[in-house]
């Protein structure tokens, strides 16, 4: 009973920090109180912006991890198209249109990829020219690309050109692949001395293996020159 009494008889006690500019202005000199208005101002300034700071990086914070999340689902979307579609360009073309920009170029390689199995031509050079766009350090691999499908759908002399053209900065990795590809382009399209040049350089870059092949052709374009 006594505890009730106290509880009712006790003032409610407001938050310490609700009156307390108040009470300050009442405590200082006059004189004081423009110096006190600015550092008010200044208070609720950095108060309104660190507010807006916290703000903005929860913010980010929820679109960062919606992000990774839908980039999740995205991958795995992607793996069940590849794995279980019956029809994957379709799909993988639908799922393109929507995906997270960050797992396109995976989408693009895919459906090139398919795209030259198939010898789509057209389709395929589409595929390789958006991924192009997506992504520049990839481009170099898209030109391989494009001369490839080109190349079999028997337009070597356009295939010939882009390798010429813009074949220049694809990785080392895949010199012998693009010298190969030159070689056998140069001499459907009857430059035999560009031919011959290409099939040289395969030579000296295949010191450790079968030379045959490699030997026939130098002999064989030798004498068409």
């Amino acid at each position: 009973m006594d505890k009730d009494k106290n509880q009712k008889t006790m003032p409610e006690q407001e938050p310490a920090t609700n009156n307390l500019f108040e009470q300050i202005e009442e405590e200082v000199d006059d004189s004081l109180h423009p110096i006190l208005e600015k550092i008010v101002e200044n208070i609720k300034v950095i108060g309104a912006v660190i507010g807006g700071i916290i703000l903005i990086v929860s913010i980010y914070a929820g679109i960062e991890y919606y992000q990774k999340s839908s980039l999740q689902q995205a991958q795995k979307k992607l793996g069940q198209i590849l794995v279980y579609s019956k029809q994957k360009t379709k799909d993988l073309e639908e799922f393109a249109q929507k995906a997270p920009a960050k797992l396109r170029p995976a989408i693009y390689m895919e459906l090139a990829k398919l795209y030259v199995e198939q010898n789509q031509v057209e389709k395929g050079l589409a595929a390789f020219k958006r991924l192009e766009n997506l992504d520049e350090d990839i481009k170099p691999i898209c030109v391989l690309g494009e001369a490839t499908l080109l190349s079999a759908g028997g337009k070597y002399k356009q295939a010939y050109q882009i390798l010429q053209s813009r074949g220049k900065n694809i990785p080392k990795s895949y010199e012998k692949i693009v010298l190969y590809k030159k070689a056998f382009l140069a001499e459907r399209c009857k430059d035999f001395k560009a031919a011959y040049l290409y099939y040289n350089q395969l030579k000296n870059l295949s010191a450790n293996e079968n030379l045959a092949y490699l030997n026939y052709k130098l002999k064989e374009l030798k004498n068409k020159l």
